[in-house]
């Protein structure tokens, strides 16, 4: 069994600082993103989670104005 990460918090890191650069008139890279790897039995042990994953605790506010 085995499962692929696109690392969707470090996406959305990546995301706003590219959004920031581009509103700063800073350089910024048109094409970026994490690598995308397998997750298996041989490397879950070092998986970090919390590049994919949000925290246990959080919960999504969502309002309409």
């Amino acid at each position: 069994m085995a499962a692929p990460t696109d690392s969707a918090v470090v996406q959305g890191r990546v995301s706003i600082d590219q959004a920031v650069r581009i509103l700063e008139g800073k350089p910024y890279l048109k094409h970026v993103g994490p690598k995308i790897y397998v997750i298996d039995k041989s490397n879950i042990s070092s998986f970090d989670y919390p590049s994919s994953l949000a925290p246990s605790d959080w919960k999504p506010i969502f309002t309409v104005n």
